[in-house]
């Protein structure tokens, strides 16, 4: 009786683990399914029953074309959910999925101010509400400036999205070394021309080395010696 009991908590494990993996398959599955047929409703209005053209107007309202964002979302979490119970588990970086749900809501900002700034036209498709109220957000940081806010706001907008991409997609390294070689090079190309030439350079060195030099020295001692003793010799000589 107590060799069958391990054998039986066994099998009951892997059938709860069999059902609970059945159940992420098939809410995966439910999830991908509810992405793509948003999709299409969003393409093809006319397509969708009652609860689908809702749920597409209601994306369109509030999010405009970054409803792509969502639809491309909800495929993501299927796929994430249909591989957890299997051998190749699919790993999460959450730095990455925060990077690009910054660059989501980035993109949405500027398809508002692409707009005209205007709600009527974020609510037909220019990032919607939340991308028309993020762009509002962000311009009236720059209004004290005055006639630059504008201009300011779509720049800073397009460098946030451009670096959470990077980061996002996992080229931020590659990038930034591609941007360091680059300047190494072009330090390269023009520190060579404004240096002098190390012929004329040198030879002052050279010159002040063979004098300093122990050997010239000795020499130098010596005919000064010698110099002494003629001189000597002939003041003798004269008296």
């Amino acid at each position: 009786m107590s060799e069958n009991q391990p054998n039986k908590l066994n099998k009951e494990a892997d059938q709860s683990k069999s059902i609970r993996k059945r159940l992420w398959d098939i809410g995966g599955i439910l999830w991908i399914a509810l992405g793509l047929m948003t999709l299409l409703t969003y393409l093809f209005p006319d397509i969708g029953g009652n609860v689908l053209g809702w749920w597409a107007e209601f994306l369109d309202r509030w999010f405009g074309w970054g409803s792509l964002w969502v639809v491309l979302t909800l495929c993501l979490v299927g796929i994430w959910m249909i591989g957890k119970f299997h051998r190749r588990k699919i790993i999460i970086s959450w730095g990455r999925v925060i990077a690009f749900e910054i660059a989501a809501f980035s993109s949405m900002a500027i398809l508002a101010f692409a707009g005209g700034r205007s709600l009527e036209q974020a609510e037909t498709g220019y990032g919607g509400r939340i991308g028309w109220g993020l762009e509002e957000l962000m311009f009236g940081l720059f209004k004290p400036l005055g006639f630059a806010a504008g201009f300011l706001t779509i720049l800073s907008l397009g460098i946030i999205l451009f670096i959470c991409l990077l980061y996002g997609f996992g080229l931020n390294r590659s990038f930034f070394i591609k941007i360091r070689y680059f300047v190494d090079q072009t330090q390269r190309d023009i520190i060579p021309e404004s240096v002098s030439d190390p012929a004329v350079s040198e030879a002052p060195l050279r010159g002040s080395e063979s004098l300093n030099s122990p050997g010239v020295g000795a020499q130098n001692n010596g005919g000064r010696k010698k110099i002494a003793k003629v001189s000597l010799k002939s003041l003798e000589d004269s008296s």
